[in-house]
């Protein structure tokens, strides 16, 4: 009995050693072989070829069409604005000028599309007769809507002894209608205890009409004046008023050699 067992032991070791070392060789067959180094480094290939595309558009191109300021940018504007500030100087010093001659080409135009040259004359006289407390700061006379004289002061040159009166405008004219428009601006004027007076501004305006004859000579004063200081207050002082004389242009001109000869 012992020897059946024994032999037995012997047949099932046999067996089982069969069957593990057949299920070995089956797993070592089914296992799949490793992919062949040499196509491992064809696959790293394209991803080398595609790094080496994609680097220009990573680092990209500055961009253009910035403009940086330069030095002589700066000093021709600045040579530009030096040059504007100049005109506009030489423009304010000329204006004035330019103002009378403008008004006298207008009313020479009116006169030669008319017809004939006039054979009427007006002269307008500025005389002003207003107290020191009142300072004289602009004079503008238009004669029918056309500018005549204007003039503003500067470092008194309205307010002077001999400014105080003097012929503003003069020339021929077509006879008919026309309207003179005068505006005279003044300032107080006070020292001491009368100081406060400098912070008041007298605006006067007023208008005249008249008629240019033919053959004759209109001289108008335009007369600033200042009304009674007694029963008036002060910002009802400053007033106009119209003074007119007319002549005889031809008698005028025969009492012009009589003149000479004195």
């Amino acid at each position: 009995m012992s020897v059946l067992n024994g032999s037995f032991r012997r047949i099932f070791l046999f067996v089982t050693a069969c069957c593990l070392s057949g299920i070995s060789v089956s797993w070592a067959q089914d296992k799949p072989n490793p992919p062949p180094a040499r196509d491992a480094k064809k696959s790293d290939a394209p991803k080398k070829e595609d790094a080496s595309n994609k680097t220009p558009s990573a680092t990209g191109t500055p961009a253009t069409g910035t403009n940086t300021p330069s030095e002589g940018s700066s000093v021709q504007s600045d040579r530009h604005r030096f040059q504007l500030l100049t005109i506009e100087e030489k423009t304010g010093s000329l204006k004035e000028q330019i103002f009378r001659s403008k008004a006298k080409l207008m009313l020479l135009q009116e006169s030669l599309l008319q017809g004939a040259i006039s054979t009427s004359k007006v002269v307008l006289v500025h005389d002003n007769r207003m107290g020191s407390s009142f300072y004289l700061r602009s004079i503008s006379y238009t004669l029918s809507g056309n500018p005549v004289f204007a003039k503003t002061d500067y470092e008194g040159s309205l307010n002077k002894a001999s400014a105080r009166k003097f012929v503003a405008f003069t020339n021929t004219l077509q006879p008919g209608r026309y309207t003179l428009s005068v505006e005279l601006v003044f300032r107080g004027n006070g020292l001491g205890v009368f100081s406060y007076l400098k912070r008041y501004r007298f605006r006067v305006r007023s208008s005249y009409t008249f008629k240019a004859l033919e053959g004759k000579s209109m001289e108008i004063s335009v007369v600033a004046f200042e009304k009674n200081p007694l029963v008036t207050e002060l910002t009802d002082r400053p007033t106009v008023q119209y003074d007119v004389k007319i002549r005889d242009i031809t008698a005028k001109r025969k009492d012009a050699p009589k003149a000479e000869a004195k």
